[in-house]
């Protein structure tokens, strides 16, 4: 087991040595070689179904040897079974689908990355989100969303601000200030207040060769967030304030630029959302509830139909026209479930579906 992250440096405009997680993202639950064993096991959490597998594996039992007498052909229940979780097993499919094509089209989106060149300038260049790694620098614009968790270095409102629209994290509407790192604003404005473009800011890249940012393990508050950012001998202290979260939208800010601090899975985005949840309808968790007072019955009804038939059993035995077959278990254990699989027709499949 991998010791636990404490912090993270990452160093600005230079390569980082560590390795992170892929920006890459995976909603989808199956794929090909899981899809079979995991839906079975999602279809098997239905207490209709399981009722039904093991109906029909008695039936089997009872029709193919002498435990007890069978008298109802296990393909008539089984056959109906097995093609209604076929049907529902596409269905899961088709949706799993929806979700890998909604992967593939977040995991291939454009990010506009900086390269750092031959004496430090940067040429802008286009960066597909899953490639984006922690310490690249990335231009956001108005608009965009952000492709990872970023500390922005430049932000091109007034003393370094610019907001963000936190709807797809949070739901809220309104808009969030978020702030540059005080210093890196200043060292790459040159003493410019506003107006400065985004190619200027480019070839200014170098100042930053020996800055760093420290930042904390990854986790789950949007609303915390702590480090520092230092250049040569001086050093901010960043907070929630100075970080632009993934699945955030730029607004109001003609752009940002910043440097990757979290990616994939360890952005708080990620960390926050759930797995697909096992889909089961109200109507679906009142049929379990149901079944169990069924199986309940079936039970009690079998047993008392059992105790009858030996009482009277003796009265049977001679008559020759009703066949008696020698059978491998106890009387009374081979005749309940005899009529156990019998009365399964209280709760017949063909209702299930429906």
């Amino acid at each position: 087991m991998a010791p636990k992250e404490q912090s993270r440096v990452v160093h600005i405009a230079a390569n980082n040595s560590a390795t992170y997680c892929s920006n890459q993202i995976k909603t989808s639950k199956y794929t090909w070689y899981s899809f079979v064993p995991v839906n079975l096991f999602e279809q098997l959490h239905k207490m209709g179904n399981v009722y039904f597998l093991l109906i029909s594996v008695l039936m089997y039992i009872g029709e193919h040897t002498d435990f007890f007498i069978g008298t109802i052909k296990a393909f008539s229940t089984f056959g109906t079974l097995a093609m209604m979780m076929t049907v529902s097993a596409v269905v899961a499919l088709l949706d799993d689908n929806k979700r890998k094509a909604a992967d593939r089209e977040a995991n291939e989106q454009a990010a506009n990355h900086i390269h750092i060149g031959v004496g430090g300038k940067g040429s802008k260049d286009k960066k597909a989100w899953e490639q984006v790694k922690v310490g690249d620098i990335l231009v956001v614009h108005e608009g965009d969303e952000l492709p990872a968790d970023i500390v922005p270095l430049f932000c091109s409102g007034e003393d370094g601000a610019c907001y963000v629209s936190t709807a797809n994290l949070d739901g809220e509407t309104n808009l969030k200030l978020k702030a540059a790192a005080p210093l890196a604003q200043k060292a790459l404005a040159c003493g410019q207040s506003s107006g400065i473009a985004i190619e200027d800011v480019q070839q200014r890249l170098h100042v930053l060769s020996e800055a760093r940012v420290e930042a904390e393990a990854p986790q789950t508050s949007i609303h915390v967030f702590t480090g520092t950012f230092t250049l040569q001998q001086a050093q901010d202290s960043l907070s929630a304030d100075n970080l632009l979260l993934r699945g955030t939208v730029l607004r109001n800010t003609k752009f940002a630029l910043g440097v990757v601090i979290y990616t994939g899975r360890e952005t708080r985005m990620v960390m926050n959302s759930r797995q697909v949840p096992l889909k089961l309808s109200n109507l679906e968790g009142v049929t379990n509830s149901v079944m169990i007072v069924v199986l309940l019955a079936q039970g009690l009804m079998a047993f008392f139909s059992d105790l009858l038939y030996l009482s009277q059993k003796g009265e049977y035995e001679d008559l020759w026209y009703l066949p008696h077959k020698a059978l491998l278990l106890p009387d009374v254990i081979s005749y309940w479930l005899t009529f156990f699989v019998l009365y399964s027709n209280m709760m017949p499949i063909s209702l299930y579906p429906t």
